[in-house]
C-alpha cells in the first residue's frame, strides 16, 4: 500500500495545470479551426468569392472546457 501525506496549498499546481490544460486545447484548436476554414472555403460555391472567404473560427469556452465555432460573415 502507498500513502501519501501532504501539507499546504495546491493552489499553484492547480493554476499551472489549469493554464498547460488551456495552451494545449488552444493550440489543437487553433489548428482544427483553421483546417476547418480551409475545408469551408472549399466546398463554398463561388460566384464572386466573397463568401468563401468570408469563413473564420472562434475558440469558446463552454462549461467546463472549450467549442471550435465556424461563422460565416457575408
Amino acid at each position: 500500500m502507498i500513502k501519501l501525506t501532504t501539507t499546504g496549498d495546491w493552489s499553484k499546481t492547480i493554476k499551472y495545470l489549469t493554464k498547460a490544460q488551456k495552451i494545449e486545447a488552444n493550440s489543437i484548436l487553433q489548428e482544427y479551426g483553421k483546417r476547418g476554414v480551409e475545408a469551408l472555403r472549399s466546398v463554398t460555391p463561388v460566384d464572386t468569392g466573397v463568401t468563401a472567404s468570408s469563413w473564420r473560427y472562434e475558440i469558446v469556452r463552454r462549461g467546463g472546457g472549450f467549442a471550435l465555432e465556424f461563422h460565416n460573415d457575408n
